[in-house]
């Protein structure tokens, strides 16, 4: 037998069978719905949410859109998110598609600075949400960082901050229903803890990496 046949063997030898893995829809459908129906669930759990909420809801066509687009905006951003995970899985389209949600999402509050949606008022303010936006985020980042861990992600930091970003802009999506309505307060106390989770996101990539895929016998080494 040649050297050559033997290096096969033996490594042939070594493979061990894994599961197949979750399709990536399907994933993403069922950790976007899990992560909404927790943030709900607490936040409702926790406080009372606006009472004028839903009214302006179904009243408010601007708010509505608001509200409509944060939605897709998460959605999106998941969807990429997760499809980075898997190596020539995220298209550009897709990419840019989130972006662009992301981008008018937060354009849309940005405006409301100068030209609200309703008329801006304290009415269901919730003296700690700064810190609820946070911390009601970090269960499903943890999550999804543990989704990824089985993933061949090879781009940390992208992939990593747009799990925590998707994670993060649930609770600041919901938010906008739960405390009061102001675009400054918005932008400062629901959506800038929604940044910060991104950021938290890829440093959790990279620590899975260094705990988990950088161990001796690791057949990658990602990206950072």
């Amino acid at each position: 037998m040649s050297s050559q046949q033997q290096l096969i063997k033996s490594l042939a030898a070594q493979l061990k069978p894994t599961s197949p893995l979750m399709n990536n829809n399907l994933l993403t459908l069922l950790w976007v719905l899990g992560s909404v129906l927790y943030c709900l669930a607490i936040i409702h759990l926790l406080g009372p949410i606006r009472d004028s909420a839903y009214s302006q809801l179904l009243t408010e066509p601007r708010f509505m859109l608001e509200m409509f687009t944060g939605l897709t905006a998460i959605v999106l951003t998941s969807v990429a998110a997760f499809r980075h995970t898997v190596p020539g899985a995220l298209s550009g389209p897709v990419k840019m598609t989130a972006r662009v949600a992301v981008l008018l999402w937060i354009g849309l509050n940005i405006y409301g600075l100068f030209n609200p949606a309703i008329e801006p008022s304290t009415e269901g303010y919730r003296h700690y949400c700064v810190f609820e936006t946070f911390l009601y985020a970090l269960p499903p980042l943890l999550i999804a960082g543990l989704l990824a861990r089985r993933r061949m992600a090879l781009e940390l930091t992208p992939t990593g901050f747009s799990l925590g970003l998707a994670a993060g802009m649930i609770p600041a999506w919901y938010m906008q229903i739960a405390c009061m309505y102001a675009p400054e307060h918005m932008l400062k106390f629901h959506l800038l803890p929604a940044i910060i989770v991104a950021v938290l996101g890829a440093l959790l990539l990279k620590g899975i990496a260094f705990f988990n895929w950088k161990k001796p016998g690791s057949q990658y080494t990602p990206k950072q």
